[in-house]
């Protein structure tokens, strides 16, 4: 495509800025081989439908030019040209995109504690004439679903490269994680109908109900979240309302035996202890770690030494949130995905201690 050709198709599409992070538990070399290799990427990543090297990179392994086909959530295929641009092993992987999207795509990887995090920036533009033409109505469904994509190649790498314990079956650690980190996020940035949404999903996936009776309890947590918000709030509400909520999920679950009323005043002390809590150093956040390993051996069945370490892993996820909303995070979206690795960590160790069991 000549250089006015393509001044004149880019002047007419709709631009986008995306940033990804993923954060995986693994050496920066082995990610970054990973993710260098996308000839592999249909093999871990579910969004990658097609992988087609048309030109080969030079000895440096620039300049090649390679085809990706892509699916998404909603129902149509991109395709894409991408030709590498940069390459600094194992930190960055710049490429530029032509195709169905033209931009400019930057990887960025850096290793702390053993666990790597990955940013992937992309400003792109669209080209076909039916997704500009959506653009000033569909934007937001177009930016949710690269934010699908993106999520499963984080699920995908994280499968492909993490050391993982074989779990229990029926028990997804890292749905669950991603369902209460949005969740949790909904609630700080008052976004109810979302919290509404997600809280829905996670009474479907943790306790196997049914829709009617997950829809229900969503609502009576969701009401609860809302009414705890102020602080001079009725408490007598919001613990009606997460009494309620396990009241359903127990009787109407199709997994978790639990004693709802056991359970919901664990959950009613957790949000006040978060609450007198937060600010406080790690430190102090003994009193924190108790009540979940409390709470996870109430509503999982398990011995309460065999939650401490979940317990540990939660009560980091919440220090983590409240450096968030209290302004002082450096870097809010990094944060936010190291809240839900925490939480992953956390849901990960109660299903290695489910499966023992």
């Amino acid at each position: 495509m000549d250089q006015e050709r393509l001044r004149r198709v880019v002047s007419s599409v709709a631009r986008y800025r995306f940033l990804t992070i993923w954060q995986i538990r693994a050496p920066i070399d082995r990610v970054f081989d990973a993710i260098y290799d996308s000839r592999r990427w249909p093999e871990w990543w579910r969004g990658v439908e097609r992988v087609v090297e048309l030109r080969p990179p030079d000895a440096d392994g620039l300049g090649g030019l390679t085809r990706y086909v892509w699916k998404s959530a909603l129902p149509y295929q991109l395709t894409i040209d991408t030709t590498s641009t940069r390459i600094d092993r194992p930190f960055a992987m710049d490429g530029r995109s032509t195709g169905e999207l033209i931009g400019e795509g930057r990887w960025r990887l850096q290793e702390d504690g053993g666990v790597t995090t990955v940013r992937y920036e992309w400003a792109v533009a669209t080209t076909k004439a039916w997704m500009n033409l959506l653009a000033p109505l569909a934007r937001p469904l177009f930016a949710w679903n690269h934010d699908v994509v993106m999520r499963q190649g984080g699920d995908g790498l994280r499968a492909l490269l993490e050391s993982r314990p074989q779990g229990h079956p029926g028990f997804h650690p890292d749905r669950l994680a991603w369902l209460e980190a949005a969740g949790w996020r909904a609630n700080y940035d008052r976004r109810w109908p979302r919290l509404l949404w997600l809280v829905l999903r996670l009474a479907r996936e943790e306790f196997d109900l049914p829709w009617p009776r997950a829809i229900e309890a969503a609502y009576h947590i969701t009401k609860a979240s809302i009414a705890w918000v102020p602080i001079d709030h009725d408490l007598d509400a919001v613990r009606r309302g997460i009494r309620r909520f396990y009241t359903v999920a127990s009787r109407y679950g199709g997994g978790l035996r639990f004693d709802p009323e056991q359970v919901a005043a664990l959950e009613l002390e957790y949000w006040m202890v978060h609450r007198e809590l937060s600010g406080q150093p790690e430190a102090a956040k003994g009193p924190l770690e108790d009540v979940f390993a409390r709470l996870h051996s109430a509503l999982f069945g398990l011995p309460i030494e065999a939650t401490r370490s979940s317990a540990v892993s939660r009560a980091r996820a919440t220090d983590t949130v409240d450096l968030i909303t209290s302004r002082r995070s450096a870097d809010v979206e990094l944060d936010w995905v190291r809240v839900e690795r925490y939480l992953r960590e956390a849901y990960g160790s109660l299903a290695e201690e489910l499966a023992r069991r």
